[in-house]
């Protein structure tokens, strides 16, 4: 009896690719909670212990869930990229991590008008959500997103970086470039403003002149 809860539990977790309470475990296999209390721990020291597998059974708080073991991980981070999400909008997540907590303006900003609709599916599948906020919109991470990366919420944005080296790189990069953009821009307009006070300057100078010169011949 005992053996056969065990394996319907791993097979409930590794179905459900998250983790799960005991009470919910419990319901969906419709046994007892303190059966499942009793041979989880068995089932954790046989998966983490005793086996060579790529997986290993976590606990946290009153959760349990299966996850692949961190020399795998590789393997997890081509399939994420691959199926719910594609490289674009992993891209633009990737933004959103590092901005995190970010204004929608920030994200155009980094991304261009493309983010718009990225935003928009994202938001679809649940990995962030939008309040209004000004003018613009507040962009937070959802608990599917930490849920979904199996990442800490208090460092998302370091923990992203790691998983996703290459956009988190490239989010940097862009980010340095876009500013670099705006300090020229801002010198630029500065040195426009300059000018135009001189040829103001110039002009009301010329103007005086012109005026006094007129008084003078009446």
């Amino acid at each position: 009896m005992e053996e056969d809860i065990k394996k319907r539990i791993e097979a409930l977790l590794f179905a459900s690719g998250k983790k799960m309470e005991v009470d919910a475990i419990a319901n969906t296999l419709s046994v007892k909670k303190q059966d499942v209390l009793k041979v989880i721990p068995e089932l954790e020291d046989e998966i983490n212990n005793k086996r060579d597998s790529s997986v290993m059974l976590v606990n946290e708080g009153t959760s349990w869930g299966l996850m692949i073991k961190e020399k795998y991980s590789d393997v997890v981070q081509k399939i994420v990229a691959e199926t719910e999400l594609d490289k674009a909008l992993v891209e633009t997540l990737a933004v959103i991590s590092w901005k995190y907590p970010a204004t929608q303006a920030e994200i155009i900003r980094l991304r261009h008008n493309k983010a718009y609709d990225h935003i928009k599916q994202l938001e679809e599948k649940g990995f962030i959500m939008k309040e209004k906020k000004g003018r613009s919109f507040q962009i937070k991470l959802t608990p599917k997103f930490f849920s979904y990366f199996d990442l800490p919420i208090k460092h998302a944005k370091e923990s992203f970086k790691e998983l996703f080296p290459s956009q988190a790189s490239g989010v940097e990069q862009s980010e340095k470039e876009i500013d670099v953009m705006e300090d020229q821009k801002i010198k630029v307009e500065e040195a426009n403003k300059r000018k135009k006070e001189e040829i103001g300057k110039q002009l009301k100078e010329e103007k005086e002149a012109i005026d006094q010169s007129l008084k003078e011949n009446i």
